[in-house]
Formats: structure tokens, C-alpha cells, sequence
């Protein structure tokens, strides 16, 4: 790690000379060269420490996917970066624009590195101070040594103040059942809704996927379960579930988008199938490393990323009715693909070109597209504004009238926008849209802060663990996607009630009338549900006796009322200290962290 601490040092302040040489005498070759070298430098980053930077890793993947494989391959089969551009300046625009964003992202995430080091510092009454580039580029100085790393993402630093603390809420479990339940409803009204969609269709070309409002015809209930389904997703795995119950909910959110895919908008199983992935890193280095991510997951990786690389390529081809070039190796197929995934580098240009012709449209702030949108055209505005819904597909109202960008740069730059063809937009077009190079600035900046402060965050306690991983089911598709596609749900009802829903439900089952009427006294027990990934489980050799008084042997389910509940449960907690598992992250399951 140390050689790795030094790459990027020594990359970081090349790749800036080489860029501004670059721009300097015109070179785009050299200007990417630069952009290249700084990318590299933020890959090394977040490997030195991918414990508590696997997210910042992840975003980069996605910036590579979106923005980078294109000029790199067309570098690679010996063409100039001009040629992948849309003219001269545009191409400047985006190398800059390129380059700005990756200072900024590596930038913001040292920032909350450093905030988060102080923060823990303080909690540990080290007194110290917090160095910026000393070793692991964070660590506490206390008396001159630099021993001490207080913000680690390691079981020994967070997950005695982080982890532990969170799994000992007695709530917990009540909370996974519910929201488990809720999941699984939800799951059932999107599959339904995805059936509605393919009848909808009728055998039709992907294209009329945009052309045509999908959910008009179904149900409210069933668009409501649909789009509560992944926001009841993550309230359940920021309950920390056993790996194989984990596992099972992650396949059932996969084939949620599978109507969708047959349909050809592979987005949505892209995502998932990412998503996926994303939390067993964030298991993997919140449990303890080789618990999550062993043999088989990492021959997956290995041989299933490139597979799936090049299928989405094909299909690309296939949606797209165009012949599939001709190719002699695996690695030209697998080439082909990733420059057909890296479409948004061209897009850069492109918007940048129609800057002056969307600003046209009138004042609008398409960084907060969304929520305008909301609050203009949703629910809210027809009550208060008398206006009318926008349309949910291609059209000039939605270009013009709307406050989406991507909508706005199709209708201008694609000659078949109207037909459901676009472009897609990015974040760092609609920061520059609305604001300049100065929005690309600030929105990296702050990007960067959120890639470093949502691992942090993620271990906390249960709603900051649901909103961490819902951000994260999204960031993702940033690069391609809308400027705060990420933070959207925040604001619609549908999330509030999802969260809603499964306190109420989680509040009504640790009720004293309710426990009496299902003939229980407790959270669990031999009466209670089995087999429910937390609500009762194995706790010893007398089998599925729930939560268990170690000491007595004596189940919590025999007291009387909730308070005795919390009491005895503390005292248990303090009693537990001495025992072996008292670190592991499952220890109220009375099973090892993220055993089957």
C-alpha cells in the first residue's frame, strides 16, 4: 500500500502539468493524456484505503464506463481524440470539464476524511491533531506519533462505536420483519406493473418505451408498491440481515427489472445487478473481510463483469437494429461494447454546443430539475398551481415547458428526439447549464464530501443506513444521469411512507395489546416466527429461542411490558462484554456476523 500511496502522489501533480501543457499548445491527445494520469492517481486513492473508499472507487468505475472508454479506445485503435469529438472547442470543454471534476471529487473526499478523523478524534478524547497527508493520507497525531487512525472503517475503529451500537437497538428486529414484509408486497406490485408494461408494449420496438405514459393504465395501488419497492429494499438491508436472506432480497430486486429489460431499457437491470454488488462491499467491510466477499463471489466478479459488458453490447446492437461489427477475440467484443457504453463523452460536447440555445428556454435550473418538476407540475402544483401534469415521454412540452435537461438537449441536438430517441444528460452538464465551470466546482466538490461521508454514515443507525444505501442504488448513474438523480427520493411522498409504514408496523409489534393477542410476550421466542432473518433465530443449542437472558436462561418473551424489555436488555448488553462474540456485528442474533 505504501507503493500505492506514492503512485498517486507522484501522479497528482504530473497529471496536472501535462494537462496544462496540453491546453497550453492545444493538444488534445496531451489534455486527455493529463485527464488520464489524475484518474489513475483517484484509482490509487481509493485502493490504499478501499476499506472506507470503495464508494469513491465505485463512482469512479462509473465515470470510466460513461465519460472515459470511448477516447481511450479510440487512442488505443490509433484514432485522434478529435475524432470522437464533436468539434474542436466542444472537445476542450470536456477534457476541462473532465479534468476539473476529478481534482474536485479526490479533493472533496479528503476534505470529509479529515472532518470525519476530527469528529472521531473528539469522541475518543485522543486530543490530538489531524494530520493531511501524513501515511495513509489521515491519521491522529497524538504527541508527535501518528499511530492512531480513529476514522479507519475497520472492524477494531468503527464498529465498537458504529456497528455495535446500532445492532443493540431492540428494535431492530421488528423493523427487519416489517420492512422485510413490506419489501415483499412491494415486490409483487412491481412484478404486476412490469406485466402491465410488456402488454402495453404489445411486441413493439424499445422506442415507444418513451413515446407512451406506461403507467396510466395501471392501478394507483400497484404504482404506488412499484415505486416503493426499492426504497422498502433498503429499509430492510440497512437492517443488517444474515448474508443468505440478504442474497435472497437482492435476486428478487434483480428480477423486478426484468419486464423492463425485455422490453430493451436495460438501465434499470444495469443498476440492480450494480447495486448488488455495492452492498456486499459495504457488508464486506462493515462484517470483516472474506465474510461476504470469498472464492465465489470474486470468480463471479471476475468472469461475470466482462460477460455482462459484452452482452449489454449486443443488445445495444440488437435494440438498435444495426449489424454487430466484426470481431476475432473476446477482448475486441469486449472493447466494442465499452465504447458503445461511453456514448456521454460525445454527449459533454454536445451539450456544450446547445448551451446558448436551451438557456433560450427562459430561467430555469435544471441541476433541481426534478424537484421543480414536483413542485410545478406534480401533485403540489395542481392543487396550489392549476397546472398541468407534464408528460412522462418524449414530447415538446416536456422539452420546452419542463425544467429536465436531458429532455431539453435531445429536443435540440437529436434529429429524432420526437421519435424516443435522446441522449441523456450528466451532472457535469447541468452544473455548467446553470452555473458554469464555477457549478462543476462546487457539485464535484460536494459529490466528492458525499462519496466519503455515506460509508461513514451507513453505519450510524437504521434510517441513515436506508437513506446511505437508496443514495447508493443511484449514484451510480450520475455521470449519465440528472445532477441530483441521487437525492430525489427525498422529497416524494412515497419514501416518507414507505418509512412510515414500517415504523408504525415495527412500533405496533412491540406493543404490550399486540404481543397479548398474538399469544406473545416478547420480540421472540419458541412461539415466534422462525426463520425471518432476525426476528428469532438460533441463539444456542435450545434452539430458535430468540433473544435469550444468558445469564438466567430466561427469555426476554416471559416479561411484562415493553420498559422490563429495555431494562433487562441493557443489563444483558453489559453482562455480554466478556463474551468472544461481543465484537461480531450479529451478536444479539446470537450467530456469527453474516452467517447464513
Amino acid at each position: 500500500m505504501r507503493l500505492i500511496g506514492c503512485l498517486y502522489r507522484l501522479l497528482m501533480p504530473l497529471s496536472a502539468l501535462l494537462f496544462l501543457t496540453g491546453w497550453g499548445f492545444g493538444d488534445l491527445t496531451l489534455m486527455f493524456v493529463g485527464v488520464a494520469a489524475l484518474y489513475v492517481a483517484n484509482l490509487a486513492f481509493a485502493i490504499e484505503r478501499i476499506d472506507k473508499r470503495f464508494l469513491f472507487l465505485y463512482f469512479h468505475l462509473a465515470l470510466f464506463l460513461f465519460l472515459l472508454s470511448r477516447p481511450t479506445i479510440a487512442l488505443l485503435r490509433g484514432r485522434s481524440i478529435q475524432y470522437v469529438s464533436v468539434t474542436y472547442p466542444a472537445a476542450v470543454f470536456t477534457l476541462t470539464a473532465l479534468f476539473i471534476t476529478l481534482l474536485l471529487l479526490l479533493i472533496g473526499m479528503v476534505f470529509v476524511e479529515y472532518l470525519l478523523a476530527r469528529l472521531e478524534s473528539r469522541r475518543a478524547g485522543q486530543g490530538g491533531r489531524v494530520g493531511w497527508w501524513s501515511g495513509g493520507l489521515l491519521r491522529l497525531r497524538a504527541g508527535g506519533r501518528t499511530d492512531v487512525r480513529p476514522y479507519a472503517g475497520t472492524r477494531d475503529a468503527s464498529r465498537s462505536s458504529g456497528i455495535v451500537a446500532f445492532l443493540d437497538n431492540p428494535k431492530l428486529p421488528t423493523i427487519r420483519f416489517v420492512s422485510g414484509l413490506l419489501f415483499l408486497l412491494s415486490f409483487a406490485g412491481t412484478m404486476y406493473f412490469g406485466y402491465l408494461q410488456i402488454q402495453a408494449m404489445g411486441g413493439l420496438d424499445y422506442v415507444y418505451f418513451y413515446l407512451t405514459e406506461q403507467s396510466a393504465d395501471a392501478p394507483l395501488v400497484v404504482r404506488t408498491l412499484a415505486t416503493i419497492e426499492p426504497y422498502a429494499l433498503c429499509a430492510y438491508l440497512a437492517t443488517l440481515p444474515r448474508k443468505h436472506p440478504a442474497t435472497g432480497a437482492l435476486i428478487l430486486h434483480v428480477l423486478t427489472t426484468g419486464p423492463s429489460l425485455i422490453i430493451g431499457a436495460r438501465g434499470g437491470f444495469v443498476l440492480a445487478i450494480l447495486f448488488a454488488i455495492l452492498y456486499y462491499a459495504y457488508r464486506e467491510f462493515t462484517d470483516g473481510r472474506g465474510v461476504w466477499i470469498g472464492k465465489l463471489e470474486k470468480t463471479l466478479l471476475v468472469v461475470g463483469i466482462p460477460a455482462g459488458i459484452i452482452v449489454m453490447g449486443l443488445q445495444d446492437y440488437l435494440r438498435t437494429h444495426t449489424q454487430t461489427a466484426t470481431s476475432s477475440s473476446v477482448i475486441d467484443s469486449l472493447l466494442n461494447a465499452l465504447y458503445q457504453q461511453g456514448t456521454t463523452y460525445g454527449v459533454l460536447g454536445r451539450g456544450y454546443q446547445a448551451q446558448e440555445r436551451i438557456a433560450q428556454l427562459g430561467d430555469k435550473l435544471y441541476t433541481f430539475g426534478d424537484l421543480l418538476n414536483y413542485l410545478e407540475y406534480g401533485p403540489l402544483g395542481s392543487l396550489f398551481f392549476s397546472g398541468d401534469s407534464l408528460p412522462g415521454y418524449n414530447s415538446v412540452i416536456q422539452a420546452t415547458q419542463g425544467n429536465t435537461y436531458s429532455h431539453a438537449l435531445s429536443y435540440f441536438m437529436h434529429p429524432d428526439y420526437l421519435a424516443g430517441h435522446g441522449y441523456g444528460s450528466s451532472y457535469l452538464l447541468e452544473a455548467y447549464q446553470d452555473f458554469g465551470m464555477v457549478g462543476i466546482v462546487v457539485f464535484s466538490g460536494g459529490l466528492g464530501t458525499l462519496l466519503g461521508f455515506l460509508p461513514w454514515w451507513f453505519t450510524r443507525s437504521w434510517l441513515p443506513a436506508t437513506i446511505s444505501l437508496t443514495i447508493s442504488t443511484l449514484v451510480f448513474h450520475v455521470p449519465r444521469g440528472a445532477a441530483m438523480e441521487w437525492i430525489n427520493f427525498i422529497w416524494t411522498p412515497q419514501f416518507w411512507v414507505a418509512i412510515v409504514l414500517i415504523c408504525c408496523g415495527a412500533a405496533l409489534l412491540r406493543t404490550k395489546a399486540f404481543m397479548g393477542l398474538a399469544g406473545l410476550s416478547g420480540l421472540s421466542g419458541p412461539a415466534g416466527p422462525s426463520g425471518l432473518s432476525g426476528l428469532s433465530g438460533p441463539a444456542g443449542p435450545a434452539g430458535p429461542s430468540g433473544l435469550v437472558h444468558r445469564n438466567k436462561g430466561e427469555t426476554y418473551g416471559t416479561l411484562d411490558g415493553n420498559r422490563d424489555l429495555r431494562r433487562l436488555a441493557r443489563n444483558d448488553q453489559k453482562a455480554d462484554r466478556s463474551h468472544p462474540a461481543y465484537r461480531r456485528p450479529l451478536r444479539w442474533l446470537g450467530t456469527r456476523a453474516g452467517s447464513a
